[in-house]
């Protein structure tokens, strides 16, 4: 009888890992994106931000929040672009644009962090 008690929470368990596994849930997210390529026209004081995004996990993404950096005369500029709905494997070219002033010199534009959430 001790045996049994010890042995059916732990059959228990098991099988509640099992349905946690198998319902889903486990399913990793995830969502990768890096600065394609920039513009910056020094008349306007814009700079045009590509960003090729991928849903590289195994969940649709409901929004996504993309932030980046654009360092111009040593000094570092923090913007963000956003999306909806990316869904698992599918990829898109995120577009912004950030204003910095005129007679500049960008040196580099970068993506400092993306937060996601699964639908």
């Amino acid at each position: 009888m001790r045996k049994f008690l010890i042995e059916c929470p732990l059959l228990f368990l098991v099988l509640a890992f099992a349905l946690f596994l198998s319902t889903g849930c486990a399913k990793r997210a995830h969502l990768s994106a890096s600065v394609g390529r920039y513009e910056y026209s020094s008349s306007s004081g814009q700079v045009e931000v590509y960003i090729p995004v991928r849903n590289d996990g195994e969940r649709d993404i409901g929004t996504y929040k993309i932030h980046y950096r654009v360092t111009y005369n040593s000094l570092p500029h923090d913007a963000w672009t956003s999306g909806l709905n990316l869904n698992e494997g599918e990829s898109r070219t995120e577009y912004a644009i950030t204003s910095i002033g005129t007679g500049k010199t960008v040196s580099d534009v970068s993506v400092t962090d993306v937060k996601w959430k699964v639908q």
